[in-house]
């Protein structure tokens, strides 16, 4: 990115954190997300904020809407894997594929949820797991994506739209 641009960007953020600290708060962080960047899945905003703490440093902060600035496909792929790997051990588990997937299944009868949350991340195992080890780890997902970027937002959007960043 532009130097200049990037310091716009820490003048904006500097605008966010608590007086007399470096941070932004979670809930400054989940409106931010939500309103000006038009990300408005909870458990997204809440994977990339990693829900645990209590505020963000504005380097992070920056760095992540730096990432939403730029033209790197590499880049973002790389933010996009880190948000989706919420236990942070370099690939994507059955089971955190079924906290992401979860929220894209809607149904009365809890039953046919679990059912239908399961063939979900069997035909995502099917596609990405290439190297069929039980889990995705980020080299699947990059070559995923850069067959059709499209798949970034695959199990869910932790990225702004176009305009949302542009406009």
């Amino acid at each position: 990115l532009e130097p200049n641009l990037v310091e716009n960007v820490l003048q904006y953020a500097k605008n966010l954190v608590v007086p007399g600290t470096h941070d932004i708060t979670d809930n400054v962080f989940m409106s931010q997300m939500m309103s000006r960047f038009h990300i408005t899945s909870l458990i997204m905003v809440n994977q990339m904020f990693e829900a645990k703490r209590r505020s963000i440093p504005l380097e992070d902060y920056c760095w992540c809407i730096c990432i939403f600035l730029s033209d790197d496909i590499d880049l973002k792929i790389n933010w996009v894997f880190s948000v989706y790997d919420a236990n942070d051990d370099g690939s994507l588990s059955r089971m955190e594929l079924y906290i992401l997937l979860k929220p894209c299944v809607l149904h009365s009868d809890e039953m046919e949820t679990e059912e239908a949350i399961k063939d979900l991340i069997d035909i995502v195992m099917a596609v990405v797991d290439v190297n069929k080890n039980g889990s995705v780890d980020l080299e699947e997902f990059r070559i995923l994506v850069k067959k059709n970027v499209l798949y970034i937002d695959l199990l869910g959007q932790c990225l702004p739209q176009k305009q949302a960043v542009k406009g």
